[in-house]
């Protein structure tokens, strides 16, 4: 399972709730191997009309997570602060890697709300 904390990455995680709650997307996904296909799914939503517009300061990302068989073309885009999103990025990276999530392995995605945090911190 990968947990999305909220209180690490606010507008990524709000961003998948909305994708999954309000426009359909699942949270079970199918790891891709990322590399070339990840791509291809990024080239895929790319061409897309009516993308949104990045700022200076970020880039898009996209719901189902490009390293899944489920992203692509039907992804949901959102225009987020690029330095967060590489963040989550990478600590997605850091799961597949650590959990060793093999090609076409299932993997649950649990976006994890801040007051959840707010109830052990005292």
């Amino acid at each position: 399972m990968y947990y999305l904390p909220e209180n690490e990455f606010p507008n990524v995680t709000l961003h998948v709730v909305e994708a999954i709650s309000e426009r359909g997307q699942s949270q079970y996904l199918h790891y891709n191997g990322g590399g070339a296909a990840a791509d291809k799914n990024r080239d895929a939503w790319a061409r897309r009309p009516g993308l949104p517009v990045a700022g200076p300061d970020e880039n898009l990302d996209e719901y189902p997570f490009a390293i899944a068989r489920e992203g692509g073309a039907y992804a949901d885009i959102m225009a987020l602060n690029k330095y967060e999103n590489w963040s989550q990025g990478s600590d997605l990276s850091g799961f597949i890697v650590n959990e060793e999530i093999n090609l076409d392995q299932p993997f649950f995605v649990m976006p994890v709300p801040y007051r959840w945090f707010s109830y052990h911190d005292g």
